[in-house]
């Protein structure tokens, strides 16, 4: 895998209707199944926005 170095990490923000699975997803159930979970946050719209609004990554 290449990294570069630029990027922290990534965001995958759920937001909207529907998320069947939404609490599973955004409380960690995936890491153990993705590459690099240290690298990815899954959050909700409403906690993405508190982060971005509080500067916080």
């Amino acid at each position: 895998m290449i990294r570069d170095e630029r990027f922290y990490k990534a965001y995958l923000v759920l937001g909207g209707e529907g998320w069947r699975y939404k609490e599973f997803y955004v409380s960690s159930g995936l890491k153990p199944y993705l590459a690099n979970a240290d690298m990815v946050n899954i959050v909700s719209l409403e906690r993405f926005i508190m982060l971005a609004n509080q500067g916080k990554r």
